[in-house]
């Protein structure tokens, strides 16, 4: 999110003006950073820590043409779907209004934004990782800025997890 803020200035600023806003971070005052939930729901979108979902196959069944075993192993590419521009309106921009509530691009489908997965395998630890995203968040961009040097595009790779391909030069400035 840092890298991704450090190109974009306008929302940025966008986020520091509503964490000033909000003196303290408490769980009744983080609802307030509604542009923060946008922003970070966006980075998880083009960035997803997790591109895919194992799962296993508990019978033989059909997905579509294809016939699984049981015990057959599934991938379900979720970082793929989560730029799909069957899905999404110019997927390859950023643009974190399109979780606003009036647009909800992630509602068009339930499979279409899972980057903590879904159901019985959701990543147990998304709660927390979304508190800890706000409360950081509001403290650094209250008292700092991020210019990115470096305007090239953030390449994404999985090596495991997802992370930028290359480093991210950022240079944090104090307001």
């Amino acid at each position: 999110m840092g890298a991704v803020l450090g190109r974009e200035p306008g929302w940025q600023d966008r986020l520091r003006e509503e964490a000033r806003a909000v003196d303290q971070v408490s769980a009744e005052s983080m609802k307030a950073l509604e542009q923060q939930d946008l922003v970070w729901k966006e980075t998880l979108r083009l960035y997803p820590v997790a591109g895919h979902l194992a799962r296993m196959a508990l019978r033989e069944t059909r997905l579509g043409a294809h016939r699984v075993p049981a015990a057959g192993f599934v991938h379900a590419l979720a970082g793929s779907v989560q730029r799909d521009p069957d899905w999404w309106s110019a997927p390859e921009r950023f643009d974190p209004e399109r979780f606003d509530p009036e647009r909800a691009e992630d509602k068009r489908h339930k499979a279409i934004y899972l980057p903590f997965g879904a159901g019985a395998h959701a990543c147990i630890g998304a709660q927390i990782a979304n508190v800890e995203v706000k409360g950081f968040w509001h403290a650094l961009l209250r008292r700092c800025r991020l210019r990115a040097p470096d305007r090239r595009p953030i390449q994404h790779v999985y090596t495991p997890v997802g992370m930028p391909a290359d480093d991210v030069e950022l240079l944090v400035e104090r307001l």
